[in-house]
Protein backbone atom coordinates (compact mmCIF):
# COMPACT_ATOMS: atom_id res chain seq x y z
CA UNK A 1 0.00 0.00 0.00
CA UNK A 2 1.70 3.34 -0.66
CA UNK A 3 0.69 6.85 0.49
CA UNK A 4 0.88 10.33 -0.08
CA UNK A 5 2.37 11.75 2.81
CA UNK A 6 3.50 10.82 6.31
CA UNK A 7 0.19 12.05 7.94
CA UNK A 8 -1.57 9.61 5.70
CA UNK A 9 0.58 6.69 6.80
CA UNK A 10 0.19 7.92 9.99
CA UNK A 11 -3.38 7.92 9.71
CA UNK A 12 -3.58 4.28 8.68
CA UNK A 13 -0.80 3.17 11.02
CA UNK A 14 -3.08 3.91 14.02
CA UNK A 15 -6.23 2.26 12.38
CA UNK A 16 -3.85 -0.76 12.10
CA UNK A 17 -2.83 -0.30 16.17
CA UNK A 18 -6.34 0.11 16.86
CA UNK A 19 -7.70 -3.09 14.75
CA UNK A 20 -4.94 -5.58 16.11
CA UNK A 21 -4.83 -4.38 19.79
CA UNK A 22 -1.15 -2.73 19.61
CA UNK A 23 -2.91 0.00 20.46
CA UNK A 24 -3.61 -0.97 24.14
CA UNK A 25 0.06 -2.37 24.75
CA UNK A 26 0.75 1.14 23.74
CA UNK A 27 -1.24 2.86 26.44
CA UNK A 28 -0.50 0.50 28.63
CA UNK A 29 3.16 1.93 30.98
CA UNK A 30 3.78 -1.61 32.06
CA UNK A 31 6.85 -3.61 29.59
CA UNK A 32 9.07 -5.61 30.70
CA UNK A 33 11.30 -3.74 27.80
CA UNK A 34 12.50 -0.43 30.24
CA UNK A 35 12.38 0.83 33.18
CA UNK A 36 9.23 2.36 32.81
CA UNK A 37 8.64 3.55 36.49
CA UNK A 38 12.15 5.61 35.98
CA UNK A 39 10.51 7.17 32.91
CA UNK A 40 6.94 7.65 35.09
CA UNK A 41 8.20 9.58 37.92
CA UNK A 42 10.72 11.75 35.46
CA UNK A 43 7.65 12.71 33.85
CA UNK A 44 5.63 13.27 36.33
CA UNK A 45 8.22 15.58 38.57
CA UNK A 46 9.48 16.98 35.17
CA UNK A 47 5.80 18.76 35.00
CA UNK A 48 5.59 19.56 38.20
CA UNK A 49 9.03 21.88 37.76
CA UNK A 50 8.16 23.15 34.50
CA UNK A 51 4.89 24.23 36.24
CA UNK A 52 6.66 25.96 38.62
CA UNK A 53 8.50 28.35 36.45
CA UNK A 54 11.99 28.33 37.75
CA UNK A 55 14.36 28.10 34.77
CA UNK A 56 16.98 26.98 37.05
CA UNK A 57 15.88 24.25 38.43
CA UNK A 58 14.20 23.37 35.15
CA UNK A 59 17.91 23.50 33.47
CA UNK A 60 19.50 21.65 36.42
CA UNK A 61 16.93 18.82 36.17
CA UNK A 62 17.41 18.84 32.04
CA UNK A 63 20.96 18.69 32.65
CA UNK A 64 21.23 15.21 33.61
CA UNK A 65 18.34 13.64 31.96
CA UNK A 66 19.10 14.37 28.06
CA UNK A 67 19.88 11.61 26.22
CA UNK A 68 17.49 9.17 24.12
CA UNK A 69 18.46 5.78 26.21
CA UNK A 70 17.06 7.03 29.52
CA UNK A 71 15.69 3.81 31.80
CA UNK A 72 16.43 2.50 28.43
CA UNK A 73 13.44 3.53 26.40
CA UNK A 74 15.76 3.28 23.23
CA UNK A 75 15.33 -0.09 23.24
CA UNK A 76 14.41 -1.46 19.34
CA UNK A 77 11.76 -3.70 20.99
CA UNK A 78 9.95 -1.18 21.96
CA UNK A 79 9.55 0.23 18.44
CA UNK A 80 8.44 -3.34 16.59
CA UNK A 81 4.74 -3.79 18.66
CA UNK A 82 3.05 -0.76 17.07
CA UNK A 83 3.08 0.44 13.70
CA UNK A 84 2.08 4.21 14.79
CA UNK A 85 5.30 4.23 17.60
CA UNK A 86 6.20 3.15 21.15
CA UNK A 87 4.65 3.60 24.94
CA UNK A 88 2.23 6.63 25.01
CA UNK A 89 4.40 7.01 28.74
CA UNK A 90 7.84 7.63 26.17
CA UNK A 91 5.80 9.79 23.74
CA UNK A 92 4.68 11.62 26.36
CA UNK A 93 8.10 12.09 28.05
CA UNK A 94 10.27 12.98 24.94
CA UNK A 95 7.15 15.61 24.19
CA UNK A 96 7.43 16.90 27.77
CA UNK A 97 11.40 17.21 27.36
CA UNK A 98 10.74 19.02 23.98
CA UNK A 99 8.57 21.49 25.88
CA UNK A 100 10.99 22.23 28.85
CA UNK A 101 13.96 23.08 26.15
CA UNK A 102 10.99 25.41 24.61
CA UNK A 103 10.35 26.63 27.83
CA UNK A 104 14.12 27.18 28.44
CA UNK A 105 14.68 28.70 25.27
CA UNK A 106 11.93 31.17 25.34
CA UNK A 107 13.14 32.36 29.20
CA UNK A 108 13.60 36.15 29.05
CA UNK A 109 17.52 36.84 29.34
CA UNK A 110 16.98 39.03 32.43
CA UNK A 111 15.60 35.94 34.13
CA UNK A 112 18.50 33.68 32.97
CA UNK A 113 21.10 34.95 30.47
CA UNK A 114 21.63 34.31 26.70
CA UNK A 115 25.18 33.04 27.84
CA UNK A 116 24.06 30.66 30.03
CA UNK A 117 20.95 29.17 27.84
CA UNK A 118 24.09 28.64 25.10
CA UNK A 119 26.02 26.89 27.41
CA UNK A 120 23.31 24.74 28.33
CA UNK A 121 22.09 24.17 24.95
CA UNK A 122 25.31 22.80 23.60
CA UNK A 123 26.20 20.89 26.95
CA UNK A 124 22.90 19.30 25.66
CA UNK A 125 23.38 18.86 22.28
CA UNK A 126 26.75 16.84 23.41
CA UNK A 127 24.97 14.97 25.92
CA UNK A 128 21.95 14.03 22.63
CA UNK A 129 23.94 13.26 19.90
CA UNK A 130 23.10 13.73 17.18
CA UNK A 131 20.93 11.46 14.13
CA UNK A 132 21.76 10.44 11.11
CA UNK A 133 20.43 8.93 7.98
CA UNK A 134 22.27 5.85 6.50
CA UNK A 135 20.98 4.64 3.37
CA UNK A 136 22.53 1.00 2.32
CA UNK A 137 23.46 -0.20 -0.94
CA UNK A 138 21.62 -2.24 -3.19
CA UNK A 139 19.99 -0.71 -6.05
CA UNK A 140 16.01 -1.78 -5.45
CA UNK A 141 16.21 0.09 -2.47
CA UNK A 142 16.75 3.21 -4.29
CA UNK A 143 13.10 4.22 -3.89
CA UNK A 144 13.25 3.94 -0.73
CA UNK A 145 15.65 5.66 0.20
CA UNK A 146 13.96 8.40 -1.71
CA UNK A 147 10.99 7.90 -0.38
CA UNK A 148 12.16 8.24 3.28
CA UNK A 149 14.07 11.35 2.68
CA UNK A 150 10.81 12.76 1.38
CA UNK A 151 8.71 12.06 3.92
CA UNK A 152 11.83 13.67 6.57
CA UNK A 153 12.09 16.16 4.30
CA UNK A 154 8.53 17.29 4.17
CA UNK A 155 8.12 17.02 8.10
CA UNK A 156 11.35 19.18 8.61
CA UNK A 157 13.53 16.15 10.00
CA UNK A 158 15.37 15.98 7.44
CA UNK A 159 18.98 14.83 9.50
CA UNK A 160 22.70 17.13 8.49
CA UNK A 161 24.25 13.96 8.39
CA UNK A 162 23.57 11.39 5.46
CA UNK A 163 25.68 8.68 4.67
CA UNK A 164 25.44 6.33 1.83
CA UNK A 165 26.91 3.33 0.21
CA UNK A 166 26.75 2.09 -3.80
CA UNK A 167 22.54 3.22 -4.66
CA UNK A 168 22.60 4.52 -1.45
CA UNK A 169 25.95 7.10 -2.16
CA UNK A 170 24.13 8.80 -4.99
CA UNK A 171 20.68 9.07 -2.96
CA UNK A 172 22.83 10.77 -0.36
CA UNK A 173 24.95 13.00 -2.52
CA UNK A 174 22.12 13.96 -4.17
CA UNK A 175 20.35 14.81 -0.91
CA UNK A 176 23.96 16.54 0.52
CA UNK A 177 24.92 18.18 -2.77
CA UNK A 178 21.35 20.67 -3.45
CA UNK A 179 20.32 23.66 -1.86
CA UNK A 180 17.05 23.85 0.25
CA UNK A 181 15.29 25.51 -2.21
CA UNK A 182 16.24 22.70 -4.52
CA UNK A 183 15.24 19.62 -2.98
CA UNK A 184 11.65 21.30 -2.65
CA UNK A 185 11.39 21.20 -6.12
CA UNK A 186 13.70 17.69 -6.14
CA UNK A 187 11.42 15.85 -4.09
CA UNK A 188 8.44 16.55 -5.96
CA UNK A 189 6.60 13.40 -6.99
CA UNK A 190 6.83 14.02 -10.69
CA UNK A 191 10.85 14.44 -10.32
CA UNK A 192 11.21 11.51 -8.21
CA UNK A 193 9.11 9.57 -11.27
CA UNK A 194 11.70 10.81 -13.79
CA UNK A 195 14.57 9.79 -11.87
CA UNK A 196 13.42 6.22 -10.92
CA UNK A 197 12.68 5.58 -14.44
CA UNK A 198 16.35 6.86 -15.53
CA UNK A 199 17.37 4.47 -12.50
CA UNK A 200 15.57 1.49 -13.47
CA UNK A 201 14.92 1.27 -16.97
CA UNK A 202 17.88 1.48 -18.60
CA UNK A 203 17.77 2.21 -22.74
CA UNK A 204 17.75 -1.67 -24.19
CA UNK A 205 19.48 -3.29 -20.96
CA UNK A 206 17.72 -4.88 -17.67
CA UNK A 207 20.80 -4.14 -15.79
CA UNK A 208 22.68 -0.90 -15.28
CA UNK A 209 26.29 -0.78 -16.53
CA UNK A 210 28.95 1.56 -15.55
CA UNK A 211 28.04 3.97 -18.56
CA UNK A 212 24.23 4.23 -16.78
CA UNK A 213 25.47 5.08 -13.20
CA UNK A 214 27.93 7.78 -15.06
CA UNK A 215 24.81 9.37 -16.94
CA UNK A 216 22.70 9.19 -13.92
CA UNK A 217 25.76 10.95 -11.34
CA UNK A 218 26.22 13.66 -14.25
CA UNK A 219 22.68 14.47 -14.31
CA UNK A 220 21.84 15.00 -10.56
CA UNK A 221 25.52 15.16 -8.69
CA UNK A 222 27.29 18.90 -9.54
CA UNK A 223 30.92 18.80 -9.92
CA UNK A 224 31.77 19.63 -6.06
CA UNK A 225 34.30 18.24 -3.80
CA UNK A 226 32.87 16.86 -0.07
CA UNK A 227 33.87 20.20 1.61
CA UNK A 228 32.03 22.47 -1.13
CA UNK A 229 28.96 20.51 -0.52
CA UNK A 230 29.00 20.96 2.99
CA UNK A 231 29.81 24.76 2.31
CA UNK A 232 26.65 24.78 0.01
CA UNK A 233 24.23 22.86 2.15
CA UNK A 234 25.16 22.43 5.70
CA UNK A 235 24.68 18.86 5.10
CA UNK A 236 27.56 16.18 6.14
CA UNK A 237 28.08 13.44 3.50
CA UNK A 238 29.51 10.15 4.47
CA UNK A 239 30.21 7.63 1.32
CA UNK A 240 31.56 4.21 2.00
CA UNK A 241 33.61 3.20 -0.54
CA UNK A 242 34.19 -0.34 -1.01
CA UNK A 243 38.40 -1.53 -1.62
CA UNK A 244 39.61 -2.40 -4.76
CA UNK A 245 42.24 -4.89 -3.23
CA UNK A 246 41.78 -7.91 -1.07
CA UNK A 247 43.78 -6.97 1.39
CA UNK A 248 42.83 -3.31 1.51
CA UNK A 249 39.69 -2.12 3.91
CA UNK A 250 36.76 0.06 2.93
CA UNK A 251 37.12 4.21 3.42
CA UNK A 252 34.37 6.63 4.51
CA UNK A 253 34.81 9.87 2.43
CA UNK A 254 33.52 13.01 4.36
CA UNK A 255 34.37 16.50 4.78
CA UNK A 256 36.84 16.05 7.56
CA UNK A 257 38.75 12.83 5.64
CA UNK A 258 38.30 14.17 2.10
CA UNK A 259 37.46 17.85 1.70
CA UNK A 260 38.75 18.30 -1.71
CA UNK A 261 37.87 15.24 -3.11
CA UNK A 262 35.32 15.33 -6.11
CA UNK A 263 31.79 13.54 -5.46
CA UNK A 264 31.70 12.42 -8.94
CA UNK A 265 34.64 10.57 -8.80
CA UNK A 266 33.96 9.21 -5.07
CA UNK A 267 30.55 7.35 -6.36
CA UNK A 268 32.42 6.17 -9.54
CA UNK A 269 34.52 4.22 -7.11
Amino acid sequence: MNFASYDEWLDHAVETDVRTGAARWQESDSSEGFDFRVIRTRLDELIDIRASGDPRRLMYYLDEGIHGNMGGMGAPALYKHAASGTKKLITDYVNEIAAGLDQLSETQDSVLSHKDKVTFFRRAKQAFGESALMLSGAGSLGPFHLGVARALWMEGLLPTVISGSSAGAIIAAILCTHTDEELTDILQFNVLHEMFVRLYQPEGSQQLNADDIEEIIDAWIPDITFGEALALTSRHLNVSVAPSEIHQQSRTLNPVTAPNVLLKETLMA
